[in-house]
């Protein structure tokens, strides 16, 4: 979907993260957005960054509308709905418009725009909603209002002032389902629990009187979810959703329900391999189903942010499917439409591969695997001691070392997205070195999932020390709680160390721990605060192939930053 050139020429290919121009060859300003199907025709709607140059600050431009009957070539309709000029106006360049989204109304014959609205600051909180006769618009506010005035226990000094207000709106998504009745979701409680509402008839308001319930509910409560993307497939509901870490990347997740309202249950990531925990560097804001294609086929839409530059936000599109109530999201450099066609499963590769060197073969600094291309294949899927570990839509694939001592077996599959995956490759079996005391800082995990952000080594995410009660460590791992890493130690080390706790930089929240060996649970903590004393464990892993190391808070998400100072794996 990309075009390289000033004029702008039929596009072939989705480049997700490249530069995307438009019919007349500008960069594609639909930020935040999705997409609404009509006559044959898409129509894209999303944020106008164009004016965000050098700035984090998110003023009001305008929303933009492209349109296209391939999905590939979009032409710019221009703005849909413009910043206006009264100061006191919710629109005026002064304030903010955020992940706008439009449906069609079947019995009004009008097109409904859902937007976040709020001010500097982001205490304004509210929904925008804005009618137009055509899918170009030019699209008028209506309303402008807060979500239901539900009490979760309001802090006394709550910037929003939800007590008085209503429960705040922020990141939303609208869905459309098979019956004619639509849903908004949006982000409340000061980002905590995403809430989901049944529209009235004609999409301008939540449906009323409200009844937790039965016309609205509570979603992911207390887990500091955002960015929910909801669609169905098979009588069943999904949602993906980011983690709250403002422009910055985080681990995609995903939910699935029975009914918009839930109950919803966590699926977990997506996303697998290296780039799981922070999606690839992107954020989602839509899913649509592809035309044309077999049940189940999806396109995942994302932003990858650049918030010094937000103009050159760039758009992220990857195609996924759905396999017994679930997903795999994976990222590709092109693809097309045809990725969708049914096709047989591939045959095995060929796998071979060895230690890379730096200066001298006496310092191996990682793996190189590669295999020779499988007919039929669009995509490989790498395997480092049976756990899924990396996908790519080339033929080769670098990966870090393993622990010194470790023999790690590789495989890889190929897959057709449409087809499934072949059997496993030979096994490529590497290792370098003897155990040795090892910190586990020094190492790249099997799995990991933070959280929010990513998984920091001998330091905290802003550069201080790593601080447990009065004490600063230069080595461990620090992590957002909730997190999970895995490490492959290859029965080749007998004893873990660690002091473990919250980083007293950050003195709010709790969390538990927890180690496990082989899914064997040998160690749970009672809840540690970041106030309270850190522990110091020494537990037997003699016979261990893979350690796990896991902190999460109880009672919710998003408070206090988990940390596993001096984490050592002893021979």
């Amino acid at each position: 979907m990309s075009s390289h050139s000033p004029q702008a020429s039929p596009s072939l290919f989705i480049h997700p993260g490249e530069r995307w121009l438009d019919t007349d060859g500008q960069p594609i300003q639909a930020h935040g957005g999705a997409l609404l199907r009509l006559d044959g025709a898409w129509y894209w709607y999303g944020e106008d960054k164009t004016a965000h140059v050098n700035s984090k600050v998110t003023t009001v431009t305008g929303v933009s509308c492209y349109r296209s009957t391939d999905l590939l070539n979009w032409e710019n309709l221009g703005l849909c709905l413009s910043a206006e000029t009264d100061p006191a106006s919710p629109l005026h360049p002064s304030k903010i418009v955020e992940r706008p989204k439009v449906l069609f109304n079947a019995l009004t014959g009008k097109f409904v725009m859902w937007m976040h609205l709020d001010a500097s600051g982001y205490t304004f909180s509210r929904a925008g909603i804005a009618v137009a006769d055509r899918p170009e618009g030019p699209f008028k506010l209506v309303r402008v209002q807060r979500g239901f005035a539900y009490d979760y226990g309001h802090p006394a000094d709550d910037s929003r002032d939800q007590r008085t207000h209503g429960n705040s709106f922020l990141d939303m998504n609208l869905f459309l389902d098979d019956d004619g009745r639509a849903y908004v979701f949006h982000v409340s409680e000061n980002l905590m629990t995403l809430y989901v509402s049944q529209l009235r008839d004609d999409f301008t308001d939540f449906r009323r009187p409200e009844k937790l319930g039965v016309t609205w509910n509570r979603a992911l409560v207390n887990r500091l979810r955002e960015g929910p993307a909801p669609f169905k497939h098979d009588g069943q509901y999904y949602l993906f959703t980011s983690g709250c870490t403002f422009w910055d990347p985080n681990a995609t997740l995903l939910a699935r329900a029975p009914h918009p309202l839930g109950p919803w249950e966590n699926l977990g990531e997506p996303f697998v391999g290296p780039g799981a925990v922070h999606s690839h560097r992107s954020q989602p804001t839509s899913v649509f189903a592809m035309p044309g294609a077999p049940a189940g086929s999806f396109v995942f839409m994302a932003d990858r942010w650049k918030p010094r530059e937000l103009r050159d936000s760039r758009h992220v599109w990857l195609p996924f499917v759905m396999r017994g109530g679930t997903t795999t999201l994976d990222f590709r450099r092109q693809w097309d439409a045809s990725i969708f066609t049914p096709k047989p499963a591939p045959a095995a590769p060929t796998l071979q591969g060895g230690l890379r060197y730096a200066n001298s073969v006496f310092h191996p600094v990682g793996i190189r695997l590669e295999w020779p291309a499988v007919p039929g294949a669009d995509g490989y899927r790498l395997y480092a001691d049976g756990v899924a570990a990396a996908f790519t839509d080339e033929t080769m694939i670098e990966l870090p070392l393993p622990l010194p001592g470790v023999s790690q077996a590789y495989t890889v599959r190929a897959e057709a997205l449409a087809g499934g995956q072949s059997p496993d490759s030979n096994p490529v079996t590497l290792r370098f070195g003897k155990p040795r005391p090892c910190y586990l800082s020094d190492c790249e995990p099997l799995s990991a999932f933070t959280g929010f952000g990513e998984l920091v080594r001998d330091r905290a995410w802003e550069g201080e020390a790593l601080r447990l009660g009065d004490r600063d460590y230069a080595k461990g791992l620090l992590a957002h709680v909730d997190s999970d890493l895995t490490y492959l130690i290859g029965n080749a080390y007998s004893r873990f160390t660690a002091t473990i706790g919250l980083h007293a930089h950050r003195p709010a929240g709790q969390a538990c721990f927890s180690v496990e060996a082989d899914n064997r649970e040998i160690f749970r903590s009672e809840a540690i605060r970041a106030s309270g004393q850190p522990m110091e464990i020494d537990l037997p892993i003699l016979g261990t192939r893979r350690l796990r190391l896991r902190a999460w808070n109880p009672e919710t998400i998003g408070d206090g930053h988990a940390i596993w100072a001096d984490a050592l794996v002893h021979p």
